[in-house]
């Protein structure tokens, strides 16, 4: 009795299982990041195909352009082309001027831009949302370089909690008041009209 095997194929580009570019290009000694910026990507806002919407920005708005007139901002770095789904961000930062970690992992989901699913990022979430070549998390629609909780904890010290802000990745305890949060959900290709 012979067995078929069925395998779905999946083009080699839409491969996601690679890590992404970090986004430095300049390079201060031979072969760190800057001078052979490794992963996936053109660079760390263009992608090296089509997004469904047919261009290769990294980020666009739920049109598929780059007005972002509802705040949300879709990292078609995090594409599944299997399960047609997409990370997307809610572009404005929550919790006023600092809230404490409790406060900020009580406060989910959020509703908001008409869903109620919206959830803070874990730490990877959190850290591929950094563009390592620039100083402004711009591409988040965030102007200015806040302190951002993720839904982390440190598992050597669990009274502190991962953050992440523009350059890097950080922790702090999580009774500390110095940090907001930006939130995330899953969009899936018929939510976009895709």
């Amino acid at each position: 009795m012979a067995v078929t095997i069925k395998i779905n194929p999946c083009p080699e580009r839409y491969n996601s299982a690679n890590p992404y570019k970090t986004g430095q290009t300049t390079s201060y000694v031979s072969n760190d990041d800057g001078d052979l910026e490794r992963g996936r990507g053109s660079d760390f806002t263009t992608l090296d195909f089509n997004n469904p919407f047919g261009n290769t920005n990294r980020f666009t708005d739920t049109l598929g352009g780059q007005t972002y007139a509802d705040d949300i901002v879709i990292d078609w770095a995090t594409t599944n082309y299997i399960a047609e789904t997409v990370i997307g961000w809610y572009g404005v930062v929550q919790g006023g001027g600092g809230v404490d970690w409790p406060t900020a992992m009580a406060a989910q989901p959020v509703t908001a831009e008409g869903y109620n699913d919206w959830i803070i990022p874990n730490a990877v979430e959190g850290i591929m949302a950094i563009n390592f070549g620039t100083t402004t998390l711009s591409h988040l629609l965030v102007n200015s370089s806040p302190q951002l909780w993720t839904s982390t904890t440190r598992p050597d010290d669990t009274t502190r909690a991962i953050g992440y802000n523009a350059t890097n990745p950080f922790q702090a305890s999580k009774t500390s008041l110095s940090a907001n949060y930006m939130l995330l959900r899953t969009f899936t290709f018929a939510e976009l009209g895709l």
